[in-house]
């Protein structure tokens, strides 16, 4: 860790007494091995699989199967691969129990991170409907966020039995793969012959090989291999907005739902180099051989410290293109599209970093690491956009990175996809949160649309059932067709001419081209890519160095914090 992040670090634990402590929650389900069955099993609850028959549990007139293996685990020499396609197999296995979460951090607004972790990871989950007259149902594939060093399906959030149980006509099916420095992590400074190419972006490649595995099984139970929509939140949305491009996902779905997550949740091959860096540090390896000797538990060891520095995926010319913009804008598919971001997304770090005083602290951090990469013009226009209102600077740099990093590359996403003739809808999620400063922030939104109106961090009680219905009508009519329309809503489709977007909030309202004048200021942005990456920070800030000198003084702590408090 370099001095300048040190520093920083010190700066937040010594002025900020909410900072994350490790946490005592534990995950409520039960880490079980799913086993071989060799008696008599109930026909009913069972799907053949090219890779075994898996037999589920029935509940609420809904058999879930948890735990299948969609891929050969990748462990042994399959350590750092792409996935491998799971093998034929004719057994028959429990589908009852959550295969393990990813290696990652236990942390505690991801509760899959306190479920058993490790790097046989490649499982996947069903939920559909017990009755077996319906045949050739769609199928929703979730893709889960986390940063892409967290997360997991075993994250009740997550679940698909409420949703499934509301909607028995869609077949729900949650993804896990892998994250942090086992999914995404750039080996070419020891891979000598080029073997670990895609090392940097195998979670995408994970999620690829899901698909193919749905492809070919689903039908199994009662879904329809034609009409898949993927949908992904966070760094999930970030997932599907590649896949749409990937050559290697072509043909894998038919729409795809993209919630709070863009190709601006990326790295450029300069970007990943830390975390690399860090990893052969901290093992003193020097060739592949060294990393691959490494047992799991040393790996969990490492997570914990590098964990933090988690790679995005790369922009690596290989698994993604380097311009992924322009790899939209020559996007010839015909993959039907919903996109949205929520109006308050950034506030989200507020509970991630331990509250507003170290989120004062770190957002100037932040905007002036990343002006420092502008050319003068962009800087200028960036410094013009944050002081311009009456409003608090914190709030203004967070209304930047609401735009240039979620909501305008969102709009470039659409723009693009509306050109390929593809039905393309826009939303602009307002329904807020009710905890002091979030609002409406990234992940708000997900207990209303996934039916887990109880799983809910933002809010103090379960999320309000009536938008929660009034939502889920309309990715479920878009799951199924294509059209998020509703009987008391007409969603027009998104195009560059119109622009419309959908309000969903206390009421749901079409509105041409919101916020125009904002778009049309921070449009230039999308270039940089900005991410949020903080890895490479420096303290090279005017208002650090007036922190620093008035810390140092004789007036104390107390005008310190006023100084943060005032940003």
């Amino acid at each position: 860790m370099s001095f300048q992040r040190k520093l920083i670090c010190l700066l937040l634990l010594c002025f900020t007494n909410s900072v994350f402590a490790k946490d005592d929650t534990k995950i409520s389900i039960v880490y079980n091995e799913n086993k071989i069955i060799t008696e008599e099993y109930p026909d009913s609850l069972s799907a053949a699989c090219h890779n075994g028959t898996f037999v589920g549990i029935q509940q609420n007139g809904v058999i879930s199967y948890k735990g299948i293996p969609y891929a050969q685990q990748p462990v042994g020499d399959l350590r750092w691969r792409p996935a491998r396609e799971a093998l034929p197999d004719d057994k028959v296995y429990q589908a009852f129990y959550y295969g393990k979460s990813p290696i990652q951090t236990e942390w505690p607004t991801e509760l899959a991170s306190y479920y058993e972790q490790g790097e046989d990871c490649l499982y996947l989950n069903v939920w559909s409907h017990a009755n077996d007259s319906l045949k050739n149902l769609p199928v929703v594939v979730f893709i889960h966020g986390g940063a892409y060093g967290w997360g997991g399906t075993s994250d009740p959030l997550y679940d698909g039995q409420s949703f499934v149980e509301a909607h028995p006509d869609v077949i729900f099916v949650s993804v896990g793969y892998r994250t942090g420095i086992m999914g995404f992590i750039d080996l070419w400074a020891v891979d000598s012959v080029g073997d670990y190419k895609e090392s940097c972006n195998l979670g995408l490649l994970d999620q690829v090989a899901a698909l193919k595995w749905i492809q070919k099984n689903i039908s199994s139970f009662g879904g329809d291999p034609s009409n898949v929509t993927l949908w992904g939140q966070g760094s999930g949305a970030g997932c599907v907005s590649l896949l749409t491009i990937m050559e290697q996902a072509r043909g894998l779905m038919k729409r795809v739902i993209i919630e709070s997550g863009t190709v601006a949740l990326t790295y450029s091959k300069l970007e990943c180099q830390p975390l690399t860096k860090m990893l052969l540090k901290e093992t003193k390896a020097t060739c592949m051989d060294d990393l691959l000797k490494l047992s799991s538990d040393e790996l969990k060891e490492l997570n914990e410290k590098l964990n933090g520095y988690a790679n995005f995926p790369m922009r690596d010319g290989i698994v993604l293109p380097e311009s992924l913009y322009e790899a939209y804008e020559n996007n010839s598919s015909d993959v039907e599209m919903l996109i949205g971001t929520n109006s308050d997304e950034f506030r989200y770090w507020i509970t991630e970093v331990g509250g507003m005083l170290a989120y004062r602290m770190m957002l100037p951090i932040l905007f002036g690491n990343n002006t420092d990469l502008m050319t003068n013009t962009d800087k200028n226009l960036a410094y013009d956009f944050i002081n311009k209102k009456k409003v608090k600077k914190v709030w203004r740099i967070t209304e930047f990175y609401n735009d240039v990093i979620y909501r305008i590359p969102s709009i470039n996403q659409a723009s693009s996809n509306s050109r390929s003739q593809a039905n393309t809808y826009m939303y602009y999620w307002t329904y807020p949160s009710t905890k002091k400063n979030l609002k409406a922030c990234q992940g708000v939104e997900l207990p209303f649309l996934l039916n887990n109106l109880e799983q809910n961090v933002f809010d103090e009680e379960s999320v309000d059932s009536a938008m929660a219905y009034k939502v889920q009508e309309m990715w479920v009519n878009f799951i199924k067709t294509g059209n998020p329309s509703t009987e008391n809503v007409d969603w027009q489709p998104y195009s560059e001419k119109s622009r419309q977007t959908m309000y969903l909030g206390k009421d749901c309202r079409l509105v041409k081209d919101p916020m125009l004048s904002q778009r049309k200021k921070l449009e230039s942005m999308s270039k940089y890519y900005l991410n949020g990456n903080d890895n490479s920070n420096t303290l090279r800030m005017p208002w650090i160095y007036k922190v620093a000198a008035t810390s140092a003084g004789v007036i104390g702590v107390g005008v310190l914090v006023a100084l943060i408090i005032s940003l």
